[in-house]
């Protein structure tokens, strides 16, 4: 189901005529979102578990509001720019925060350190994602 429905969005969002690019960096962060979701949902560190999930769906969806929001024009009700550049703000101090938490969750083992580089190394590249956005 999930899948079908992040199809929708992406075919959305091609229709919308988004730069590919632009598209991508929402991709990489539903991917990581998602991965985040499945690794942590059963964590018996409820506090952690609930901080961790909570910063990469933080992240995507401002991404996604950011996207859905730039489609309507401001005369229309659509955001002004700032606005929409403070949805990017949000998205990327959201990303910040959860690269934070898996440095945290590396240092203590909650994961390996293979698994910790590579989820620390794509949030850099989500962040740098959205501050091209901006």
């Amino acid at each position: 189901m999930l899948l079908v429905i992040n199809e929708m969005i992406l075919m959305e969002l091609k229709l919308q005529k988004q730069n590919i690019e632009d598209v991508k960096v929402w991709e990489k962060a539903l991917s990581l979102s998602i991965e985040i979701n499945n690794m942590f949902k059963n964590f018996e560190d409820a506090e952690f578990r609930e901080k961790i999930i909570n910063a990469a769906l933080m992240m995507v969806s401002n991404i996604s509001d950011y996207f859905e929001r730039s489609t309507i024009p401001e005369n229309e009700g659509g955001n002004s720019n700032e606005q929409l550049i403070q949805l990017l703000l949000e998205a990327k101090e959201a990303c910040v925060d959860l690269r934070y938490r898996l440095n945290i969750a590396l240092q203590i083992n909650y994961i390996d350190k293979k698994t910790g580089i590579n989820l620390i190394k794509r949030t850099a590249e989500i962040s740098n994602g959205i501050r091209s956005l901006i």
